[in-house]
């Protein structure tokens, strides 16, 4: 629209040229609260935006020497021939800064997000030799047509490092999520088969097989990025065909979640997906990778025909409660939609539907590979309780999980939600056999340890032989003291500080531990609903940690720590 769409108040109420960003808000209840233009006289173009409560950042695209960077700028000057650029804007839709990003030939910043301290995360695609990267990063000159780059800015728009990250074709950087310890995830195309995959990764070969070399078609690629810019760990995730990678989400558990579409027909799923099988056309895929970039889980989803993606952006997804997948695609196929839901068949047919699927996760083996002693799930000291859903993959499948116990109370090893018989054995921390369960069927399997019985041990979880499938089951080790000992423990340790209280942007969380572990801050509200999570090292003595809440809406919570070290302490938001 040429007139009409800029507000009164807002940064920019009349049409700058050739084609224009906007931004809008609206309330809960869809009411336009303000909205602007954003551009010059060149083309310019919004790819995406994030909002907290200090307002909102977006990224994107121009082709305008004028009316895009505020005074102050990072980048002050129009580079070449179409530059990134990264703004501000207040709650009100005020500018607070902007900037370019970007060197003498075209760039473009496709995904921005915040971490958890307030810095900005930008990724993008470059050709440019100059006016990207900055800093003792991973990759300081372009390697190829085109690579994906990052940036790291701080909230006021001051560049802290940027990295170029490619081989010698070309790579795009679709999306960047960071994880709670300041590190980032980029997920996106490639075609390079070098300079890409780091040694021990989950997919070393572009293309799932064959030499180390650049070939016509492209892998999706995941990369994991330290606080500083340096290369953490990346793989390939692709078959013989082409794969995209354009979404991406980090979950509170460490895991990251990938989407994007495929026409490959091999290397992609697990032997647990919902969708083991190509449907036909290019279809939609999804994966769960660990923290250090193990795969956990993918699938397929799609019908007969093409799950499509339009303009080199593949399908959307979102994560709520961590464990529901709500994935969006446009599909050409039927057969898709199931009984009673909003629309369980296709109505559009030649043309495309969107298609919306919930997938739950919370029963996946997020523990693989640990089917042997040495591979032992590390489960720390047990002190309270230790809870876990996994899965047993196949007939003969084995887990292992190795614990430490202390002295001064029982302890109760228990298997439940059993669909098929599985056995539970507790073994020495030299290996040997101590201990096994006494019930068969599908009753809950159940080991006791008394309280003088302390040292570090191994249980084992395994399949029965014969007509066995993919069995999720629970495993607890519970303290049956009656009175926790994480709890007296916490009388020694100093009280939590919580500062500001009221907070805003960040919130500080300090005390003294008297051990090392690992664990989850976990933010309710009044109604006991998990707003925010985040996982955290503890150590030995005093520790500090800052919680981002700037994405929380005002009003009453509570803070708690998942195993209830830390009294719970209520905390409020303006």
């Amino acid at each position: 629209s040429l007139t009409g769409f800029g507000t009164d108040g807002a940064h920019q109420k009349n049409y700058g040229g050739s084609i224009d960003g906007f931004l809008a808000k609206f309330s809960t209840e869809g009411i336009l609260s303000w909205s602007t233009y954003y551009g010059g006289l060149g083309k310019d173009q919004a790819f995406s935006c994030i909002a907290n409560q200090s307002g909102v950042y977006v990224g994107g695209y121009t082709e305008s020497a004028e009316n895009i960077v505020t005074p102050g700028a990072d980048q002050p000057n129009y580079a070449g021939a179409g530059d990134a650029f990264i703004a501000a804007f207040s709650p009100a839709g005020i500018i607070k800064f902007s900037t370019y990003l970007g060197g003498s030939d075209q760039d473009r910043a496709h995904d921005i997000h915040l971490d958890h301290f307030g810095n900005l995360m930008i990724t993008g695609t470059t050709p440019s030799e100059d006016g990207i990267a900055l800093g003792d990063v991973h990759q300081s000159e372009v390697g190829g047509n085109s690579d994906a780059f990052i940036s790291k800015y701080s909230k006021t728009g001051v560049k802290k490092w940027s990295t170029y990250f490619g081989g010698l074709k070309t790579e795009r950087g679709r999306e960047i999520v960071p994880d709670g310890d300041g590190n980032c995830y980029v997920t996106g195309p490639t075609g390079s088969g070098l300079n890409i995959a780091t040694p021990d990764a989950h997919q070393v070969l572009l293309n799932g097989s064959g030499p180390a070399t650049d070939t016509v078609y492209e892998d999706a690629y995941l990369a994991k990025f330290d606080s500083t810019g340096k290369l953490l760990w990346a793989t390939y995730f692709g078959g013989e065909h082409d794969e995209m990678g354009s979404a991406m989400k980090w979950l509170a558990n460490g895991l990251v979640v990938i989407g994007g579409t495929t026409l490959s027909d091999s290397l992609l799923s697990t032997p647990d997906a919902l969708q083991v099988l190509r449907g036909g056309g290019r279809d939609g895929f999804l994966a769960i990778f660990s923290e250090d970039g193990r795969l956990i889980w993918s699938t397929y989803y799609g019908g007969i025909k093409d799950e499509n993606y339009q303009d080199g952006y593949g399908p959307a997804f979102d994560i709520y409660d961590n464990r529901h997948i709500i994935f969006g695609v446009s599909s050409y196929s039927a057969g898709l939609g199931t009984l009673n839901s909003y629309t369980p068949s296709s109505t559009s047919i030649p043309s495309s539907d969107g298609l919306f699927v919930s997938i739950d996760i919370q029963c996946l083996d997020f523990y693989e590979p640990n089917n042997d002693f040495s591979k032992a799930t590390d489960l720390e000291t047990i002190n309270s309780i230790t809870f876990l859903e996994a899965l047993m993959n196949y007939q003969g499948d084995k887990d292992f999980y190795r614990f430490k116990k202390i002295a001064g109370f029982p302890l109760k090893i228990k298997l439940d939600n059993l669909a098929q018989n599985c056995d539970l054995v507790l073994y020495d921390s030299l290996f040997n056999p101590i201990r096994k369960s006494n019930h068969t069927g599908l009753w809950g399997e159940e080991i006791t340890m008394n309280a003088a019985i302390s040292g570090k041990f191994y249980v084992r979880v395994l399949s029965p032989g014969g007509g066995f499938s993919n069995t999720c089951y629970e495993l607890s080790l519970e303290n049956t003291d009656g009175m926790n000992k994480t709890q007296e423990m916490a009388k020694d340790e100093q009280p939590l500080l919580l500062y500001p209280n009221p907070a805003d942007q960040f919130v500080s969380l300090e005390f003294n531990s008297l051990e090392s572990k690992q664990t989850f801050i976990v933010l309710t509200d009044l109604s006991g609903k998990v707003v925010l999570q985040q996982a955290i090292k503890i150590t030995e003595g005093s520790n500090i940690f800052e919680l981002n809440t700037s994405q929380l809406s005002g009003g009453t919570y509570l803070l708690n720590f998942q195993d209830g070290i830390i009294p719970l302490q209520k905390l409020l938001i303006y």
